[in-house]
Order: C-alpha cells, then structure tokens, then sequence
C-alpha cells in the first residue's frame, strides 16, 4: 500500500509542473473571432490616450453611426421586405432623456 501511495504522490507532483498557468475561461471560446482581433489590434496599435479621447468625444460611436448608415442600403437591395419592417419600426422608435449630458 504505501509503494501505491509513493507512486499517485509522485504522478501528482509531476502533473503539477505539466499544468498551464492559466486555464481558460470555461464559458469563453479559445480563439478569438473577428471583432476580437480587431479589438486588440486597435488597442496594441493606437495610443490609449487617443482611444480614450474617441470613447469619451463619441467618436467611436460616429464610426459605427456612419458604418450602419452606409451598408443600410444594401440591405434594402438584398432584403426589401426587411427594409420595410425596417422603416415600421423606425416610425415607432421614442428616444427618452436620461441625463444632462447630450450623449445621454
């Protein structure tokens, strides 16, 4: 019984040198996908203080307004009907006041 007990002591110590530093996130995927990437890029890339500066200026936010603005057409194109909810929709949209700042 104790040579069994040597043996699972020595397997656990050894599995403890073969473990990774640092598991992944269980609900996380391994790879990264595009925006990810894309993300990092940006971040690794670009200086943080100008990051911050299109965050906080809304910058970032006219990037993706301007984005959706230009592809909303080829949906339009390849979806008619989609358009048409598209514009029900738009019809019905209330914007409400949260705070006293204008990007609020």
């Amino acid at each position: 019984f104790e040579g069994i007990r040597h043996k699972l002591l020595d397997l656990l110590q050894e599995s403890h040198f073969h473990l990774p530093s640092r598991l992944p996130h269980p609900h996380l995927s391994a790879a990264l996908d595009f925006p990810d990437k894309m993300t990092r890029a940006l971040g690794t890339t670009l200086p943080i203080s100008w990051l911050n500066a299109c965050r906080d200026s809304g910058g970032f936010r006219s990037i993706a307004d301007t984005l959706v603005t230009l592809t909303a057409p080829t949906m339009a194109i390849t979806n008619p009907s989609l358009a048409l909810e598209f514009f029900k929709l738009t019809r019905r949209c209330q914007e409400f006041a949260y705070g006293n700042h204008a990007m609020q």
